[in-house]
């Protein structure tokens, strides 16, 4: 290595040391301040805030005890016979046994105690979109717990509530079956079943189109 090479790095090394030296003495003649302080942890003063908002306006629905919730559905199924077990010998694989629809009755009557009702059937939506949603709303509400059959039963419970408005179907006017429902707002739930209980079941409503007048 050239002797020229070697001074320059002794050179070069004691600026870096007397640089080093002047900024310790500056610091050491400098007050604290926020630099020299460790960061801060931002506390968010909501990240306790639970994620699901609860409603203002909390749901009055009674549940009935398990006899009345059976009696209920015995007395919608004599009114609506159609909305029972679906039985066929052709078809056997397309019948639903009492029991799953029971349970898909009593799974779909716990749901629909817990979503709005309104004032008039919403005709935007088909039963799937409802029976879907309970099937939702059971998976995260009420998890390992059979439901049974809810497209089945769903219907009937809607009917055993006695306070949802609907529209029952008619084929022969191309009418389906449309609910009062709503997952945003609505009147909740209460205990108009136990009108049920007593045989006064909420009546079907006109559908808007056959309702007016031509």
């Amino acid at each position: 290595m050239p002797p020229n090479t070697d001074q320059r790095i002794a050179e070069l090394e004691k600026t870096v040391r007397a640089t080093q030296a002047e900024i310790a003495s500056l610091k050491a003649q400098r007050p604290a301040g926020p630099v020299d302080q460790p960061p801060q942890r931002h506390v968010d003063p909501d990240r306790n805030r639970p994620l699901v908002t609860i409603l203002a306006e909390q749901t009055k629905f009674i549940k009935p005890t398990g006899s009345e919730l059976r009696k209920i559905y015995n007395v919608v199924l004599k009114a609506y016979p159609q909305l029972g077990p679906h039985k066929s010998v052709a078809h056997a694989w397309t019948s639903v046994s009492e029991a799953e629809h029971y349970a898909g009755y009593a799974s779909s009557f716990e749901r629909l105690g817990f979503i709005g009702r309104t004032a008039q059937p919403d005709t935007r939506r088909y039963l799937g979109h409802w029976t879907s949603d309970c099937r939702v709303w059971l998976s995260l509400h009420r998890p390992r717990r059979y439901y049974g059959n809810v497209g089945a039963g769903f219907l009937a419970a809607v009917l055993a509530h006695g306070d949802v408005p609907f529209t029952a179907a008619n084929p022969a006017q191309g009418v389906v079956w449309s609910l009062g429902l709503t997952t945003y707002g609505g009147t909740m739930a209460t205990d108009k079943w136990k009108n049920v209980l007593d045989g006064r079941l909420l009546a079907s409503t006109i559908p808007v189109r056959f309702g007016s007048s031509w």
